[in-house]
């Protein structure tokens, strides 16, 4: 319902400057679709922000009815706002009328920064309420996931630093820890602790450092001679580099008792060795869980 005033100035068949400027206001409030197709048949402006708000207000009725008349869907980052507000519905209707999801706001960042600023601190809101299980099962952090899957990533090494440990597991390919992850078909659900994968980072580059959980490695068989090398490295033995470097006779020959000694000592080093790879791994499943 229009107010009493715009109610006038629409009757009338050419508003004054100060006339569209009152309809332009009703505009930014108006929730009704027809009265908002009324008011920009009387001259109110649509790219006024009224989308930008729509958006944020998460009202897709609205927002399709100003892209409908023309709206201009990157003016006020009406993407930004919708990605903030975590609605779906918004997002889509936006990119299909040409919203480009690359394209910065203001402060420059990216829709998906957006959304990911808005994903943490829904995280922050759950966690003060005592929430750290089944985070995958509430409906903000789904909702915030299905707006990232809609937005094209960002590519790894344009973004901040992560953690040289994480963003040297992520560049190896190894397994991502959000489960609705995209980006690897491959992915593991978060553990208790984990929050966020260096792999799901490349989206969502303002996560502090500390909020972004190391990937999990895929569990592969080392071969007998990556193991040979492995356990030999460790046990600080060098190993040839080359057949041709193998197989090159020795110059001199020495004492067949020496040569028992080193070999007693390499064997005890690759034992000592063994054991470490041993209490290392034992030391991950324990920090895993």
């Amino acid at each position: 319902m229009f107010a009493p005033c715009v109610e006038l100035i629409r009757r009338r068949r050419n508003p004054t400057h100060e006339e569209r400027a009152a309809l332009t206001e009703q505009l930014l409030d108006e929730t009704n679709v027809p009265s908002i197709q009324a008011l920009s048949e009387r001259g109110a402006d649509v790219d006024c922000g009224a989308l930008a708000r729509a958006a944020s207000d998460g009202d897709v009725d609205r927002t399709r009815a100003l892209l409908s008349l023309k709206a201009d869907p990157n003016n006020g980052s009406p993407l930004h706002a919708a990605c903030r507000a975590g609605s779906l519905d918004c997002v889509r209707a936006l990119r299909q009328h040409g919203a480009e999801a690359r394209r910065p706001d203001a402060n420059g960042r990216l829709p998906a920064d957006a959304a990911a600023a808005a994903w943490r601190k829904v995280r922050r809101r759950r966690r003060r309420e005592g929430h750290y299980s089944n985070d995958n099962d509430d409906d903000d952090e789904r909702r915030y996931r299905e707006v990232l899957r809609t937005l094209p990533a960002k590519p790894l090494h344009t973004t901040r630093q992560v953690g040289r440990r994480c963003k040297g597991l992520t560049l190896k390919g190894t397994r991502c820890l959000v489960t609705s992850c995209t980006r690897n078909p491959a992915a593991a659900p978060l553990r208790k602790g984990e929050r966020f994968c260096a792999h799901h980072a490349c989206q969502a580059c303002d996560f502090p450092d500390d909020e972004v959980a190391p990937a999990r490695p895929v569990r592969t068989e080392l071969t007998a001679d990556q193991t040979l090398e492995l356990l030999s490295t460790l046990a600080g033995v060098e190993r040839p580099s080359s057949i041709r470097e193998r197989r090159r006779p020795a110059t001199a020959s020495p004492d067949i008792a020496e040569l028992h000694s080193r070999r007693l000592n390499i064997e005890q080093r690759i034992v000592d060795a063994t054991r470490q790879v041993r209490e290392l791994q034992e030391l991950g499943r324990v920090i895993a869980t």
